[in-house]
């Protein structure tokens, strides 16, 4: 959160030091009054209270529902696997085995894109290890640990 704060205050132009603390409902008012004088825009405005909201927040309130979740199965021949990924197109899917509970990996798009057609193709070939969270951990910290792993999801 010091790091969001920072950037906004330099993106406004304030030059706080020391020990010198600019609060959430400073940086509020002040993108409020930037908004009001028309100096910043709607879509600004809602980008910062976005960053502080998203501060209040654990894994599990933005995670996708495990019931919604599209996932490869290591078992699926090609065509299955081709035609999921045709219907359902993400970036990055989850891997399992047999059952969502065996996650194996994930897969990205951009890697089956450029193999899938390959006559000796596997999912194993561009498998990569996935990150798990809990979800009561808070998004910052799941972004942080993320950004530790290089993690690019």
């Amino acid at each position: 959160l010091s790091k969001s704060t920072q950037g906004v205050i330099l993106l406004l132009g304030l030059n706080r030091t020391g020990e010198n603390k600019v609060t959430e409902e400073e940086i509020r008012a002040v993108v409020q009054e930037g908004f009001d004088s028309g100096e910043v825009q709607d879509v600004e405005q809602d980008i910062v209270e976005r960053v502080f909201t998203l501060g209040d927040r654990d894994v599990g309130s933005i995670m996708t529902h495990r019931s919604d979740l599209i996932w490869l199965n290591m078992q699926d021949g090609m065509d299955a696997i081709r035609r999921k990924v045709k219907e359902n197109l993400y970036n990055v899917y989850p891997v399992a085995s047999e059952r969502f509970d065996n996650i194996v990996g994930v897969v990205f798009l951009k890697d089956l894109f450029g193999r899938i057609d390959q006559p000796d193709f596997t999912l194993q070939q561009v498998l990569r290890p996935a990150q798990f969270v809990p979800e009561s951990q808070s998004v910052y910290n799941a972004l942080e640990q993320f950004k530790q792993a290089r993690v690019k999801y």
